[in-house]
């Protein structure tokens, strides 16, 4: 039948599993075995009553409790026991097993779920499976899992971790409790403010709970790794507890914890770093260890924001708080499509900043003069010509300098384009060519800021149409990983309000046409 003289024969249905070669089998169907003239011999009519035998009892098992097809490692014909399967079998977990409120995903592999300490299973990528108390967790190589407890609350596990799920309840009010053992590696929690749920993460030397969530969504790392705890608060608050003492970590805050030691204070993390650690972590890219940068960041706290210093409002116009609409109908790779955005009220820079301001933050920062500079040294005459051949690093240095920051790209465009729905795509209106006044402005160099006087935003704001393009600081949509955006367009090659050119941050065929302005969220007075 199978083409051995004494098969080893196992049922589903109206088909047999045999073996060929290297412990591999495969399906023959009955007919195959009764009907073809070439096995129509007189023990062929044995064997069928053994098949519907087997075929019986196959029937039995599987009124019982559903099967999943899987490799057969040794062939037998008993019913179908649950512990003797190969541990790493799906069917393993088909005994009973408590109530599951949470999900284990694949984002990359290596990702496994351990149970009972006797079966597991091995995950691949974007494939998923219940989780419940007790279970173990590990993510090896480059892998990378994602826990989700009913949608309310994400852990993201990096490569080289392993958690146990010490609970994971969910009580007649829908609260969820989460309570985990993080014995070694890196995670990331997240709740939103909506979400009834707290989490509470246990490593060696710390305990870290998340606070409530009403405010705020709460977004935080743990890393463990032996000698230290370490944790970073990028949203929301969260508590660190150590030898009996609590330490309340709020956003771009930080403390880590070392053996027989209580928690460090809350000292001011580096977000920028933290965020570029995070991804650079995700991508499998070297790191140095997160608790290593954490300790070393200054031991300080954050600075007070009422009284961080403030910009002048001098030469800056106020945006409203509103709805805005922003992108393009004509959606395509450069421009995304049109969507309805709150922003709050902000300041923003009427003209480009100039080559006599950049001077001045040369003078005082020491920084290296712009590419745009001939020999290094700003051409007589053109002190207040925009900047240009400047990198996003040193545009965002700037803003930094002056208390202000770079605007948020949906602020630029907002800026640019007025309020209102359908508002228009250029400065001054529908028309590219502004009544063929574009085609004065120079096309081989730039123009003094401001002296183009109708390429004027609704706001006030001039320039923001060719010159010189602009960096600006959060996009509003998806960029290649690694790069920034730039807008506006330069001088010769203009462009409308909705353009969004993606580039990285020291790209040479954009930084010698690259300028900025600044914006703020307060000014001086207010």
């Amino acid at each position: 039948m199978c083409g051995v003289d004494l098969p080893e024969v196992f049922c589903f249905s109206s088909f047999v599993i045999c073996p060929i070669v290297d412990g591999r089998y495969k399906a023959v169907h009955m007919e195959e075995i009764i009907m073809k003239p070439k096995n129509r011999r007189p023990w062929n009519w044995f064997v069928l009553v053994v098949v519907l035998s087997v075929t019986i009892g196959c029937s039995q098992v599987m009124e019982t409790e559903p099967v999943i097809a899987t490799p057969i490692a040794t062939p037998s014909t008993a019913p179908l026991d649950a512990t003797a399967l190969p541990t790493n079998s799906p069917a393993a977990d088909l005994t009973p097993t408590p109530a599951s409120i949470g999900t284990l995903t694949a984002k990359e592999i290596v990702v496994r779920r351990f149970r009972n300490n006797t079966s597991f299973v091995e995950l691949q990528k974007e494939d998923g499976v219940e989780v419940q108390e007790e279970d173990r967790i590990t993510v090896e190589n480059k892998g990378r899992g994602e826990l989700r407890f009913l949608d309310d609350l994400v852990v993201e596990i990096f490569h080289d971790s392993e958690l146990h799920i010490s609970e994971a309840a969910l009580d007649p009010q829908g609260f969820i409790l989460v309570r985990l053992q993080q014995v070694f590696g890196t995670t990331r929690a997240e709740l939103n403010k909506e979400a009834n749920a707290r989490i509470q993460l246990e490593t060696e030397y710390a305990t870290i709970k998340s606070l409530n969530t009403a405010d705020s969504d709460v977004d935080f790392v743990v890393c463990q790794a032996k000698p230290v705890t370490c944790m970073v608060t990028l949203s929301g608050e969260v508590e660190v507890e150590a030898l009996g003492e609590v330490v309340t970590v709020g956003a771009g805050e930080a403390s880590y914890v070392f053996p027989g030691e209580p928690p460090s204070p809350a000292i001011c993390a580096d977000m920028a770093e933290t965020e570029e650690w995070v991804e650079m972590y995700r991508n499998g890219e070297e790191v140095i260890p997160l608790g290593k940068i954490v300790a070393g960041w200054p031991q300080e706290p954050c600075p007070d924001e009422s009284q961080v210093a403030l910009p002048s409002s001098e030469l800056m116009v106020n945006i409203p708080e509103g709805q805005f609409e922003i992108g393009d109908v004509a959606e395509d790779e450069f421009h995304s499509p049109v969507e309805q955005i709150m922003l709050d009220s902000f300041w923003i820079d009427i003209y480009e900043v100039t080559n006599a301001g950049y001077q001045n933050f040369l003078g005082e920062t020491g920084r290296v003069s712009p590419a745009g500079w001939p020999g290094g040294v700003l051409p007589a005459g053109q002190e207040n010509y925009p900047i240009k051949g400047v990198t996003w690093d040193d545009a965002f240095a700037y803003c930094s300098w002056e208390h202000k920051r770079l605007p948020a790209e949906a602020e630029w465009e907002v800026a640019a384009r007025g309020p209102g729905p359908e508002p228009a795509l250029y400065p001054w209106g529908s028309d590219p060519g502004a009544d063929g006044q574009v085609f004065d402005l120079p096309r081989t160099d730039t123009h003094e800021v401001g002296s183009a006087t109708f390429n004027v935003s609704p706001y006030g704001v001039y320039d923001m149409a060719g010159n010189v393009w602009e960096w600006v600081g959060e996009p509003y949509g998806p960029i290649p990983d690694g790069d920034y955006i730039l807008r506006g367009g330069r001088h010769g090659l203009l462009k409308d309000m909705a353009f969004r050119q993606p580039a990285v941050a020291n790209d040479m065929r954009f930084v010698p046409f690259a300028g900025f302005r600044c914006a703020a969220d307060l000014v001086e007075g207010e």
